[in-house]
């Protein structure tokens, strides 16, 4: 149950970890009883899955005198991953007590071998309720962290390890647009080099997990920034209906990604709704990628004040818009640098008025230009207006 490959390219050795359960008991028996059922195993192959190696059980070397104190366990379900560094990393979860007495809460961690996969070892429960996680190393400014993006209620976990999975803390998302429904759901990450990479932005992020209540409409969100305090874009939907757990791929070679996703037919009434299938798709990026859109209201600004606005312009980018206002139909200054074939930027400024633009200006603008990051600075002045 609940497979987790892992990939190691410099032996070229496929790790594929899961779970077995003694008897075939229930997670959620396992849970009221507190009896662990749960053995920790994997399988190799040194020929891109043709071929496996007997199954080992790591359960006694690995999670130890820990097992006692978890109700159950299990791995992924997912995909785990080899770090720059050559750790490879599998994500799992525990229903661990913490008292004599206690009830059980369930926690995120990881199993991780430094050497090829000779050895393995776990390291602590996050300190966060946090369930079925994914990671994914991400780098920015020559700086390695590894995210970690784990199922709970309300929102997603999401923390960061500077120790390659060893300890986690939480960062600093708002993780408001990876919201949760209800129990939530399994989701997917992984990390790829950025299309457009700065000084500080190397890698971006993926995640897949359904968008609507009830397990529908799988999308996928993309962080541009992950290391900052941006949020996630909205998600692109790449099936509609019924949806479930989901596992991404990315493949570097055609800058392509790939998805297997739980799909089915909608069920019918009173019934209750659950994936029939397994499917497998695969996109783009330029499939996902939507324009960033950034909106502030109920903004307190005075005469004197000064807005900042700094970010990257990618290099496929053909203009982008900057516009400040009271609303839709209202805007005090709308300011569109454009990026012309023959490499030249215009940038064109105007007003709008109870819907109806005004006057246009334009001029060149040559400190202004794609593949590099800007900064913009109006300011608020106050001008009068006399006549006789």
């Amino acid at each position: 149950m609940n497979p987790c490959p892992v990939y190691d390219s410099s032996t070229e050795k496929l790790f594929l970890f899961f779970i077995c359960v003694v008897g075939n008991v229930k997670e959620q028996d396992q849970i009221k009883s507190g009896h662990n059922q749960t053995k920790l195993c994997f399988v190799t192959s040194k020929d891109h899955g043709d071929n496996w190696s007997n199954a080992e059980d790591l359960t006694e070397s690995v999670i130890g005198g820990a097992y006692s104190r978890w109700a159950t366990f299990a791995v992924g379900p997912g995909h785990g991953v080899r770090l720059a560094a050559g750790r490879l990393v599998v994500p799992a979860y525990a229903y661990v007590r913490f008292s004599a007495k206690g009830t059980f809460e369930q926690r995120a961690l990881s199993i991780f071998s430094d050497d090829a996969g000779v050895t393995w070892h776990m390291c602590d429960p996050l300190g966060f309720i946090s369930g079925e996680c994914e990671m994914a190393e991400v780098t920015e400014s020559g700086v390695s962290q590894l995210y970690c993006s784990a199922r709970r209620k309300g929102t997603r976990l999401e923390v960061v390890s500077c120790d390659h999975g060893e300890h986690f803390k939480e960062s600093s998302y708002s993780g408001a647009r990876l919201a949760e429904h209800e129990e939530g759901c399994q989701g997917s990450v992984i990390s790829f080099p950025a299309p457009e990479p700065s000084e500080s932005v190397s890698t971006w992020l993926a995640f897949s997990h359904p968008t609507k209540p009830d397990r529908h409409d799988l999308g996928v969100y993309l962080n541009r920034m992950p290391m900052s305090n941006s949020t996630w874009d909205s998600p692109m939907v790449i099936n509609k209906g019924l949806s479930g757990y989901s596992d991404l791929a990315y493949n570097q070679d055609d800058h392509s990604f790939s998805c297997l996703l739980e799909c089915g037919k909608e069920p019918k009434p009173g019934e209750k709704s659950k994936p029939e299938r397994i499917d497998f798709t695969s996109f783009k990026l330029d499939d996902i990628r939507r324009p960033r859109e950034l909106k502030m209201k109920n903004v307190n600004l005075k005469v004197g004040d000064q807005l900042r606005v700094k970010g990257f312009i990618p290099a496929g980018a053909d203009r982008f818009i900057i516009n400040l206002g009271t609303g839709e139909r209202d805007v005090a200054l709308h300011f569109n640098p454009t990026f012309q074939e023959d490499g030249k930027t215009l940038v064109v400024c105007k007003e709008l008025t109870a819907g109806k633009w005004g006057q246009e200006k334009s001029q060149l603008c040559p400190v202004i230009c794609r593949g590099q990051n800007i900064k913009v600075r109006p300011q608020f002045v106050l001008f009068f207006s006399m006549s006789a």
